[in-house]
């Protein structure tokens, strides 16, 4: 009996892996995963309402080809009367390669613009390396400022969605070879 069982086993076993992850089944190419995380963006920003604003915030992806990509946040605030006092855009610019998967996740929630929760997701360079182009206006029609970042950041407002984009980005940046920090 004991070597009928263990000569099925590897049978049930593959059929068992056949059965869950399909026949000549793959993980997500690079293209799809983009794709994943750019619609994921475009379609779970943030907005906020208070008693005298409300702020919508949007994010895009850009694929510069290959592994660079631009993450783009758009803040709109917007006065009672629905004219625009605030509108602002920040881009970060980066290699995907150069991104340590093990510093993409999420910091938990922080209170957003009204009160409600939003949701942080964070990642880092390998080693330190300041290789995250940051480019910010502070205000559409200021001078556009430039930094260099060892971090970066974008929030979202749901629990669920920053997972989802924290398994996808942790993906990207695996498929373009990013690797951990030495230390």
């Amino acid at each position: 009996m004991k070597t009928a069982v263990l000569k099925t086993l590897p049978l049930f076993l593959a059929v068992g892996w056949v059965s869950v992850y399909g026949a000549g089944s793959k993980s997500p190419s690079m293209q799809e995963t983009l794709s994943f995380i750019m619609d994921t963006l475009n379609s779970y920003g943030t907005s906020s309402l208070t008693g005298d604003a409300t702020e919508r915030r949007s994010y895009t992806l850009e694929s510069l080809g290959g592994c660079r990509v631009t993450l783009t946040d758009h803040i709109r605030s917007y006065s009672k009367d629905g004219s625009t006092f605030s509108d602002s855009i920040t881009e970060q610019s980066f290699d995907l390669s150069s991104i340590d998967p093990n510093t993409i996740g999420k910091t938990g929630v922080e209170r957003g613009f009204n009160g409600g929760e939003d949701y942080p997701i964070v990642f880092g360079t390998r080693n330190s390396s300041r290789s995250i182009e940051t480019r910010s206006n502070g205000n559409v029609g200021r001078e556009w400022r430039t930094n260099e970042e060892a971090t970066g950041e974008f929030v979202v407002a749901a629990d669920s969605v920053a997972t989802s984009l924290v398994k996808a980005l942790r993906h990207a940046v695996i498929l373009c070879g990013g690797r951990a920090s030495l230390f």
